[in-house]
């Protein structure tokens, strides 16, 4: 995602089913991860575009159909929690309820008390209301690999 930024494309529909996993000899873990593509924009070209899937969709997108990158670091944030706890956020709540929750009533899945604060907080950081104040990929990168025991000897773009 730290790529596309760079090159002024927002994916606009970032879930686990949009993310692939791909073998790599190069890559310590064996494997690298690869962004599907389908539904992705320039960032210039704005409007009122409610593209995406509801559980990850930023409050902006849903609000006012208004797409900027800042909203795959939402979607980001959302992965996060999936990751963490293995689950389907929202799982009980219909599309409806999931929009006015996420755009009225500031709503966002909860982790476990268990969750290292450090990851909470970055997550937190992704899914903040306003678009602004959320971090780049950069930014989200970077924290991730300062977690990584030895990341001297691993770069995500590879």
């Amino acid at each position: 995602m730290e790529y596309l930024h760079k090159h002024r494309i927002t994916h606009r529909d970032l879930k686990p089913k949009n993310i692939l996993l791909k073998t790599s000899n190069k890559d310590r873990r064996g494997y690298v991860s690869k962004v599907r593509a389908r539904g992705c924009t320039d960032v210039r070209m704005y409007g009122r575009l409610r593209v995406g899937t509801v559980t990850h969709m930023a409050p902006e997108l849903i609000e006012d159909g208004k797409v900027y990158q800042q909203g795959d670091v939402y979607a980001f944030g959302i992965i996060m929690w999936e990751i963490y706890t293995s689950s389907t956020p929202y799982q009980n709540m219909a599309h409806p309820q999931i929009m006015v929750g996420v755009v009225t009533h500031n709503l966002r899945p909860k982790f476990p008390a268990n969750c290292p604060e450090w990851y909470r907080s970055l997550a937190n950081r992704c899914w903040r209301k306003d678009p602004k104040t959320r971090p780049p990929f950069a930014e989200v990168t970077k924290a991730l690999l300062a977690m990584l025991p030895d990341n001297k000897e691993w770069s995500p773009l590879e």
